[in-house]
């Protein structure tokens, strides 16, 4: 490729007789013109249908260069909506302050990577997003690319998956029975209050250790052993009333029975137990004193 300037020449009468040239090589520009070009289509064409909503603002206004038609159809909003207008005119942000923070981080280390943020849409309808911004150059300036995976649906489950652990640990905390998750060598996971109120320990006394600790003997850890070691071959769960002598906080020997079965992950693979069971020292003290007493009429 050649760039040529030609001028031409005439003689007194004005006649053209000549043409001059002068011409220089722009292969090369041309080469980096055409890769420029394709460059910004493919840029053009990842931005437009990009599975994620993406969108170019400038940095000190936030103000919308471009959006694709992902973050249009979250938002709400047509392309003239919000093309032209800043995040502040839109009340975009929840909470502004997140903005100023990240636009900091990016100025800072020129990105920011997967970043929760709260936006709003057009109606005012909250959504969450797993964001990630980039520097861009457009016409000599630099402008924010940011591309947001919408986590909506995902932090609204992972909300009601909470509620319903705090309500699961209510109602085991206000259960009269002891309760307890150990892990698969029998180390506490989990305890609540009723089982605490047996042992006499707090919970960070407990939480961590080992069932091994608490037990009175050896007979009763062979026992115990053995039925735990039974019911993660098999999978059965220990329905009969295994009993287990315990030795309290205050050094008080105590008798209590439960019933046991295995934790499982979600794939089905046994992680731990988990058990309940309740005191049954003075029920036992009291049968013991029964039969004594009918022993003594025969």
């Amino acid at each position: 490729w050649l760039e040529t300037i030609i001028s031409g020449l005439r003689d007194d009468r004005g006649v053209l007789t000549r043409i001059h040239g002068v011409s220089r090589d722009i292969t090369e520009r041309k080469r980096m013109e055409d890769a420029l070009r394709a460059s910004e289509e493919k840029f053009a064409s990842a931005f437009k249908y990009s599975p994620g909503a993406m969108c170019i603002s400038t940095i000190r206004e936030g103000r919308f260069v471009d959006i694709n038609e992902i973050f249009l159809n979250i938002l709400g909003y047509k392309r003239d909506e919000i093309v032209g207008r800043s995040s502040a005119e839109i009340n975009l942000w929840a909470n502004a302050a997140e903005r100023d923070a990240m636009v900091k981080e990016l100025t800072a280390t020129g990105k920011v990577a997967n970043c929760e943020l709260c936006l709003q849409d057009k109606q005012g309808n909250i959504h969450w997003g797993l964001a990630s911004m980039s520097l861009v150059k457009i016409g000599g300036e630099s402008h924010i690319l940011t591309q947001t995976m919408d986590i909506t649906e995902r932090k609204r489950v992972e909300e009601e998956l909470q509620q319903s652990e705090e309500r699961y640990r209510t109602i085991l905390d206000e259960m009269d029975e002891g309760y307890e998750e150990t892990d698969l060598d029998g180390n506490y996971a989990f305890v609540n209050d009723a089982f605490l109120r047996v042992f006499g320990y707090r919970r960070d006394e407990i939480i961590g250790t080992n069932f091994r600790r608490y037990t009175a003997d050896k007979r009763s850890v062979k026992e115990l052993s053995d039925a735990y070691g039974e019911m993660y071959k098999t999978g059965i769960p220990i329905k009969r009333n295994l009993e287990w002598d315990i030795i309290r906080k205050d050094g008080v020997r105590r008798t209590c029975e439960f019933y046991a079965s295995l934790r499982k992950d979600a794939n089905g693979f046994p992680i731990g137990f988990r058990g309940t069971g309740r005191d049954i020292t003075d029920r036992k003290k009291s049968k013991e004193a029964l039969r004594k007493s009918e022993e003594s009429y025969t």
